[in-house]
């Protein structure tokens, strides 16, 4: 699958104007959802704000509305119908938190050490591998939060290697010696409308687990405007969560080359398709580019889904043959569709049309032709048929080297040079008149 996608893709994404962009599938998946991305934030931040209704605003216990309203207008209306006692019958409710501390798994320490150390995910990975080759750390590529130090360092560690351990060491020992963690919030309702507000940690240090009833002095009660905010964000740990949740079957185990998003980012960001800054991530103009000519084709998307045939069939269920088979009638149909229809041979892609210079000769109907220029020629000369590689020889450098087999109308076969003319079409000339057919330097 790998294989044939990057030699059909970055061939069409060559012959679409891209010619030094080389990319693989999970390369084409990041770049795909960061467009998306785009769209997202953007249909985001065109959406309508929302009104709630706020409790002691600024008092550091101020409760929010759970009930939204969509104008200002109906927000006031139902303000003015509630009525608040001086004092307010606040339920408090302390629980313990489910949310225990957990060892790092792959992204959680991508993201942390790219928090803390600074380092983007390629380098961390480059990194842990060193540490677990190195017998210090369990093994760094896994969707489990699973990854802990097991031995003491080394004294040949770089100064990356020992930061980044001493980082996993640190989770290891925050996760041994965690004790329960509470949560807590307080609630009030009145009038059909719930109000809420999340406790801080000091306030439910010492508080006892369970529901119980305390006062707040009722100060004053607000309209507020509630600007819309984009579920994901172009924030590197964003990204990366979002990328692995709904882009990894958590049923197949975790592949290093396949499931590894923060390596295949830095690959990007190495390629100058993303740009990174104070840890936002997004495309740059020449991914903008590549991504508004195949975008409309939802690559991502297919990849994915085909991925996932093969994760199936890697686990023991169904027969490769008609997932190989769709793949290739969809990967046929893609870069045809990059092409505006006019699928590039890949035999034919070294090969340059004389005439307009385009990277985008194909065969079809008996006739070799250009896409971008309409020229054709025929796909034999004399009886002898001409092959990818004289087609490239001809039309790039507008003459051959010998050809056996030619036949003329007597039957005689011969040998000779075939080169282009004025016409641009193949003619055959004596070998010492070859140098006249050399194209103008």
């Amino acid at each position: 699958m790998d294989s044939a996608f990057n030699y059909n893709f970055n061939n069409a994404l060559h012959l679409i104007g891209f010619p030094n962009v080389n990319l693989t599938r999970r390369e084409v998946v990041v770049l795909d959802f960061l467009r998306a991305l785009d769209e997202h934030i953007d249909e985001s931040f065109r959406s309508p704000s929302i009104f709630k209704l706020c409790l002691n605003p600024g008092t550091g216990m101020g409760m929010m509305s759970e009930q939204s309203w969509d104008t200002i207008e109906e927000a006031e209306a139902a303000l003015k119908s509630l009525n608040f006692p001086t004092m307010l019958p606040v339920e408090m409710e302390i629980s313990i938190d489910d949310k225990q501390p957990q060892l790092f798994s792959t992204t959680t320490l991508q993201t942390e050490a790219f928090r803390k150390l600074h380092l983007l995910p390629g380098r961390t990975m480059s990194t842990a591998r060193n540490l677990f080759n190195r017998g210090v750390i369990t093994s760094p590529f896994t969707h489990k939060a699973s990854i802990t130090t097991i031995a003491n360092p080394v004294a040949s560690m770089s100064r990356a290697e020992n930061n980044l351990y001493q980082l996993i060491r640190d989770r290891k020992n925050a996760v041994k010696g965690a004790g329960l963690f509470t949560s807590g919030k307080i609630s009030y309702s009145t009038g059909g409308i719930d109000f809420t507000h999340t406790l801080s940690a000091s306030r439910v240090q010492n508080a006892p687990l369970g529901i119980s009833l305390c006062g707040e002095p009722f100060i004053e009660a607000v309209v507020r405007e509630i600007a819309p905010s984009p579920a994901i964000t172009y924030d590197l740990t964003s990204v990366l969560s979002t990328l692995m949740q709904e882009f990894t079957d958590s049923e197949m185990p975790f592949r290093v080359k396949g499931d590894d998003f923060g390596s295949v980012i830095s690959s990007l960001i190495g390629k100058n398709l993303v740009k990174e800054c104070e840890g936002i991530i997004f495309l740059s103009e020449t991914a903008e580019d590549i991504m508004d000519n195949i975008g409309r084709l939802y690559p991502g998307a297919n990849l994915v889904a085909f991925q996932f045939d093969a994760d199936s069939l890697a686990a023991g269920i169904g027969t490769g043959k008609q997932c190989i088979a769709d793949f290739g009638e969809w990967l046929y149909s893609f870069t045809a569709e990059m092409l505006d229809g006019k699928l590039i041979d890949s035999e034919y892609a070294g090969t340059v049309c004389p005439v307009c210079g385009a990277h985008a000769i194909y065969h079809a109907n008996h006739n070799i032709r250009c896409a971008e220029c309409n020229y054709r020629i025929a796909d034999s000369y004399l009886g002898r048929r001409l092959t990818p590689e004289l087609t490239r020889q001809l039309l790039t450098f507008f003459y051959t080297s010998e050809v056996k087999g030619l036949q003329i109308e007597d039957g005689q076969r011969f040998s000779s040079v075939l080169a282009l003319d004025a016409n641009y079409q193949p003619i055959h000339v004596r070998v010492p008149d070859t140098d006249s057919f050399r194209p103008a330097v």
